[in-house]
């Protein structure tokens, strides 16, 4: 296609050192990036057994699991599982070296945040994974599970 933007003419002025420099870089974000970072969330989401939602059942049943509370610092403080840290991506930096110093090599870690719609567990999950952690299990149904089995009601399906 003449004037227009197709492969065949990108790659000629690639190879011709003619390159749209905005151009490029979005090629690149969009060819490279992106189907990188689908592909981390998919494995984390999807993998077993790292990175995959957990019943509350599943989830009391570890004995040694180390619990990380990824709500806000304030609902935290409220009211939280019995012996969990408090870990989210607003003082990650702070809270990260006390998670470490609690977690052993190969400790399950079970993430919860205020729900099933609340993203904050997925993202904690993804930082601790990039530094290595593992296994690492998101709670369905999050804050509100725990509350559920507490009050003897019937957890999310």
């Amino acid at each position: 296609m003449e004037g227009g933007r197709s492969g065949a003419r990108v790659t000629h002025n690639l190879s011709h050192g003619q390159v749209n420099a905005p151009y490029s870089l979005r090629r690149i974000a969009i060819l490279v990036i992106a189907p990188a970072c689908l592909a981390t969330l998919t494995s984390l989401i999807v993998s077993k057994p790292d990175g995959r939602k957990i019943s509350i059942e599943d989830a009391l049943g570890y004995s040694n699991a180390l619990w990380i509370d990824a709500r806000s610092a304030e609902d935290f403080e409220k009211n939280h599982h019995e012996g969990a840290i408090h870990l989210n991506l607003s003082n990650w930096d702070r809270q990260l070296p006390e998670f470490l110093a609690q977690w052993e090599l190969d400790q399950a870690v079970i993430i919860y945040c205020g729900s099933d719609d609340c993203q904050s567990s997925l993202q904690v999950a993804i930082r601790l994974q990039e530094a290595g952690v593992s296994p690492l299990h998101i709670l369905h149904g999050g804050w509100e599970a725990l509350q559920r089995i507490k009050a003897n009601k019937t957890p999310l399906p």
